[in-house]
């Protein structure tokens, strides 16, 4: 989701079937008494001592730092205590099987030197616990936390003062917030959250090809509940008491019939891919702006606007030799594609450019205030296009400049 408090990118991954599933007490977890584990690779920096942050009710002052520049890997019944730690860690952290990562008063930093190099993954039944602890990145572009299998978040008291991760659940997987402003998520498949007293929020709900939804998606809530009563095919659960979201997204996939009215703020995920091939969709006038009424048609799915505040467009093409083009619009930037796919950007502006496999990308007459960054065997084509950011080309896939 492009989000309103900086720059970074919503990442919709996977777009499945779904059940429901309410979100789980967490069980009841002793105090640690132990200080973090620390591996042979991690410098130990003592009686580091943050600064007080006054305009938050929590304060956060860990006693010690720990930097990390290795993977982090827990499986099992691996169980990582950070306590009154100030940890940083650059590079990938992935927990699975009944692992724990257990995060208390302490700063939590995930570092990364462009879009996406790292993540968070938890799988199986993982667990990730959050208390009276700061959330960190380095504002390096969007840094997900992915949550998959029956895998759960559970944190209270979080406070995020910069750039925020972006949280990602589909399967069973399930958050439990209590007190995270900013918190940022996108829920697919039967994933479920519950969550109270937290504003400012970023939330996106994704579900199954073929889904009808008419909603109207609300700012200050006291008491509102998403499930499947609101959309056909809808299976996913949230449920959010006493707190404010500040941008909703929206996915229009393959076969959806979408329409969004009376709502203040969201942005849009457009999915061109499977079933799809060799089809070809032409988007136009994709700005951030109030629309009255406007209606995209595209092959099979259609999207309507009434009275709706769009802050953000996040289009992206998959599959075998689809194409999706482009032109005058103002757009988050193609960020996540695969297979054999072609885009085509016109007379437009836009944060990242992103490729991976076979991918293709055009852009001409245009400007992209971020980096761009091809993957895989994947190529871009930039004519006449102003790059803010910097190039990467990483495997053997190639940028090519004119």
């Amino acid at each position: 989701m492009l989000m309103k408090r900086v720059v970074t990118i919503i990442l919709v991954l996977f777009l499945f079937g779904c059940s429901q599933q309410i979100a789980q007490e967490p069980e009841v977890i002793e105090e640690p008494t132990v200080n973090p584990v620390i591996e042979d690779d991690v410098t130990v920096i003592e009686n580091i001592i943050e600064p007080e942050i006054i305009e938050e009710v929590l304060v956060v002052q860990p006693s010690k730092k720990i930097i990390n520049e290795q993977p982090l890997s827990l499986r099992s019944s691996q169980k990582l205590e950070i306590i009154d730690t100030h940890y940083v860690l650059d590079n990938d952290l992935i927990i699975d099987d009944n692992a724990q990562l257990i995060i208390k008063n302490s700063i939590f930093e995930h570092r990364q030197s462009y879009a996406r190099q790292h993540s968070l993954k938890a799988s199986e039944s993982a667990q990730v616990i959050i208390e009276n602890s700061k959330i960190l990145t380095n504002c390096k572009g969007s840094l997900n936390w992915e949550f998959f299998d029956d895998s759960k978040l559970i944190a209270k008291n979080v406070i995020m003062p910069s750039c925020n991760t972006w949280n990602f659940f589909t399967n069973t997987a399930s958050a439990n917030i209590e007190g995270w402003d900013f918190f940022g998520a996108t829920f697919c498949e039967s994933s479920s959250a519950t969550i109270n007293n937290s504003n400012d929020m970023e939330l996106e709900l994704c579900y199954p090809h073929g889904t009808t939804l008419d909603i109207s998606l609300p700012t200050n809530i006291t008491s509102f509940v998403f499930n499947n009563v609101k959309a056909r095919g809808v299976e996913s659960n949230i449920a959010i008491t006493e707190s404010t979201v500040d941008g909703w997204g929206v996915t229009v996939g393959p076969g959806d019939d979408i329409t969004i009215r009376d709502t203040e703020s969201v942005t849009i995920s457009i999915i061109v891919g499977a079933p799809l091939e060799k089809e070809t969709v032409l988007l136009t006038d994709l700005n951030q702006k109030l629309y009255t009424d406007k209606t995209y048609n595209m092959v099979y799915s259609k999207l309507r606007l009434v009275n709706t505040g769009v802050y953000g467009w996040e289009p992206n093409v998959f599959g075998n030799e689809n194409t999706l083009i482009i032109t005058n619009s103002n757009f988050t930037g193609p960020t996540i594609n695969s297979g054999n796919s072609k885009q085509i950007i016109e007379n437009s502006y836009m944060q990242t450019v992103q490729t991976y496999e076979e991918v293709r990308i055009v852009v001409q007459d245009s400007v992209i205030y971020g980096d761009v960054i091809s993957h895989d065997k994947s190529a871009v084509a930039l004519y006449n296009t102003q790059v803010l950011g910097q190039l990467y080309e990483e495997d053997s896939s190639r940028i090519i400049v004119e």
